[in-house]
């Protein structure tokens, strides 16, 4: 059983399996063919599935008759099961060993899973949010500019915005976007600047001087301009991803030599 495809068959059926709390002897026959499954294994398979309450029936029409003595069992004279290694002899296959391991853990249900997915959905939606705001970005997106200018990349590689785009339409879409992505990335550029030397006249001020609160004011809504330009770009994915990595390997950097922060970009 070293196949890829087997070990899914496998699992399809332990899912399967638990979902219903039954199997048919065609069911297992179908996924585990006795010319690629050695007998010993298949012996061994149902013995797993006896242990993890899954009963092999001859026809569904007796998943009632399974339904209903399950029902049956007093409270309390359910034992619980221990699923001792040393107990499984001659299950030393680690695949095995992976899905008798597997067997005892609940799977998710669909709630669960969508749950889990909007967490994850959220979480990376503030994540872009966050990008959006800083300059790390708006330097990925500035040489991104560059690459573009100079055929390196395609359109279609930077903004969502061709959306799915037929190949025949690609080509005319890609042209029409591309003057408006380099067009956003020159004001961004421009915005890049002008914030840095904002940035300088906030530091050359006195603390004390009614000018900075002048500066500090027109810093934030260049801050603000130039996020609205990035969120017009309607980036892929990848880029925010990337942008990701580089931040995590400046924190590394910056953990290992703390004296190192001269500004420097990747």
């Amino acid at each position: 059983m070293q196949d890829k495809r087997e070990l899914h068959e496998i699992k399809e059926l332990i899912r399967l399996g638990k979902e219903k709390g039954f199997l048919t002897y065609d069911e297992v026959n179908d996924a585990l063919p006795s010319d690629v499954f050695l007998p010993d294994e298949i012996d061994d398979l149902m013995i797993m599935f006896g242990e993890m309450d899954i009963e092999i029936i001859d026809f569904p029409d007796e998943a009632d008759l399974v339904k209903s003595a399950q029902q049956a069992t007093p409270a309390g004279e359910e034992e619980e099961q221990s699923y001792d290694l040393e107990s499984w002899e001659g299950l030393d296959d680690p695949i095995m060993i992976y899905l008798r391991d597997m067997g005892a853990v609940p799977l998710l249900t669909p709630e669960d899973e969508v749950k889990i997915a909007t967490k994850i959905e959220q979480g990376e939606a503030r994540i872009r949010e966050v990008l959006l705001q800083t300059p790390l970005l708006a330097y990925e997106v500035i040489d991104i500019g560059v690459r573009l200018r100079e055929g390196e990349l395609r359109v279609r590689e930077v903004t969502q915005d061709l959306g799915e785009a037929t190949e025949g339409d690609l080509d005319r879409l890609e042209a029409f976007h591309l003057n408006r992505v380099l067009t956003l990335i020159q004001q961004i550029e421009a915005l890049c600047k002008e914030q840095m030397d904002l940035c300088r006249r906030l530091q050359e001020t006195p603390p004390d001087s009614p000018q900075r609160e002048v500066l500090s004011a027109q810093k934030r809504l260049c801050q603000a301009r130039m996020t609205a330009h990035l969120r017009a770009l309607n980036l892929r994915r990848e880029i925010f991803d990337r942008t990701v990595q580089k931040l995590e390997r400046a924190i590394q950097r910056f953990q290992r030599e703390p004296d190192a922060g001269d500004g420097r970009r990747e």
